[in-house]
């Protein structure tokens, strides 16, 4: 059918993991491309490996992440601290300038999407009740896939040179809240199965 096929899915932790069960299949099942629009990427490492591995297969990762205007300039600065391992890796990575960045959206090959309350991070997939609609529509494919590049266009383009040539003082402080980071998530998933 030309107009596809969408669904909602609900994330209502700690006994429904779907929302964050169908973004990771969707992730390991990419061939070309994965989009990802949101305000706070800060995944767990099952789904960091996933988006690790895709860039492996030759997949075209993009993150588009809240820029200076934002609700949580600290959480901001935290999600920074990856942005040099996340580039090394091969990911592309765009700040969204001149508004806030609320929206939360992915686009994989052009062909599937998937738009709601959820943030690519573990709060959300692991302990906030989420809603998603996940599309297999090409009109909305398409209508997304030109909102993506719209931003792009319009948002800052992280360049890996000057960014691994940022402020010592900024490495330490990135170095620090990468391992508060580290700690936080561990306690919060405790023993719980990835």
């Amino acid at each position: 059918m030309w107009w596809g096929f969408g669904r909602f899915v609900e994330g209502a932790p700690p006994k429904n993991l779907a929302v964050r069960r169908r973004l990771l299949a969707a992730i390991r099942a990419a061939h070309r491309s994965i989009w990802i629009a949101t305000p706070y990427f800060n995944p767990d490492p099952i789904v960091l490996r996933a988006v690790y591995h895709a860039v492996q297969r030759g997949v075209d990762v993009r993150l588009l992440l809240a820029g200076r205007i934002t609700d949580h300039p600290l959480l901001r600065f935290g999600i920074q601290a990856y942005y040099q391992k996340l580039m090394r890796r091969g990911v592309h990575i765009y700040e969204y300038e001149g508004a806030f960045l609320h929206a939360k959206y992915l686009l994989v090959d052009d062909s599937w999407a998937s738009i709601g309350s959820a943030n690519l991070d573990f709060l959300s997939l692991w302990f906030n009740h989420e809603l998603n609609l996940e599309l297999r529509a090409p009109l909305a494919a398409l209508l997304l896939h030109t909102l993506f590049l719209r931003e792009f266009a319009q948002a800052r383009n992280i360049d890996p040179e000057p960014w691994r040539k940022r402020p010592r003082w900024r490495r330490v402080v990135e170095w620090f809240l990468v391992r508060i980071d580290r700690w936080v998530q561990a306690h919060a998933l405790g023993q719980r199965r990835y």
